[in-house]
C-alpha cells in the first residue's frame, strides 16, 4: 500500500514519463558531453538529407568525445534538434549498427534534415595543454569549447573556470 495514497491505489507512471524522465537525467549528468552531440546532430544535418544517431555517435567518436555513462543523453541532443526545427522524423527505420551490449540490434529511427545545404559549425579543436591562471596547474578536465579561444576546465585547487586559450 502507498502511504502517500490512502485509497490504497498505487499510482502507475506511465512508461512514457518513465522514459521522459530517465531522458532528462541523462541530460542532466551530460551536460558537458551534449553541448558535443547537439554540435554533430547540426553537422550531420547540414551535410545529410537523412542520418540516424549512429551517424551522431559516429562523427563525436572520430572526434575523439568520449561516450557519457548514460548513452540515453542522445535521445536530449536529438530531441532538442526535432524541437528546434533542425530535423524532424521520416517514416523509415534502420537497424543499428552499434553493438548489441548498446542497443541489441534494434530498429532506430531516421532523422531527415530541414537544414540540409547550410554551412555546417565548424568543430572545435581541442586544447591540448591548457593551464590555471591562478596557480600554473595543468587543468585536470577541459570540457567544453566556448570558442576557439575559450574553454571551460578544472583545476583541482580553484574549482571550474573559463580560461582564454592562446594560439
Amino acid at each position: 500500500m502507498n502511504r502517500d495514497d490512502p485509497s490504497g491505489r498505487e499510482h502507475v507512471v506511465s512508461e512514457r514519463q518513465a522514459r521522459d524522465d530517465a531522458i532528462v537525467r541523462a541530460e542532466i549528468h551530460a551536460a558537458d558531453w551534449l553541448v558535443f552531440a547537439r554540435l554533430a546532430v547540426q553537422v550531420l544535418a547540414c551535410e545529410r538529407e537523412e542520418f540516424t544517431t549512429d551517424d551522431v555517435w559516429r562523427l563525436l567518436h572520430e572526434h575523439g568525445v568520449p561516450d557519457p555513462a548514460e548513452h540515453r543523453a542522445m535521445s536530449g541532443a536529438v530531441g532538442r534538434a526535432s524541437r528546434g526545427g533542425m530535423i524532424e522524423w521520416a517514416p523509415e527505420t534502420r537497424t543499428t549498427e552499434r553493438p548489441a551490449t548498446h542497443n541489441h540490434m534494434r530498429p532506430q529511427r531516421v532523422w531527415r534534415s530541414l537544414i540540409v545545404g547550410r554551412k555546417p559549425p565548424e568543430w572545435p579543436t581541442p586544447a591540448r595543454r591548457v593551464r590555471c591562471p591562478t596557480c600554473g596547474a595543468d587543468l585536470s578536465r577541459v570540457e567544453v569549447t566556448v570558442s576557439p579561444r575559450w574553454v571551460h576546465g578544472t583545476c583541482l585547487t580553484h574549482g571550474r573556470l573559463l580560461v582564454r586559450v592562446d594560439p
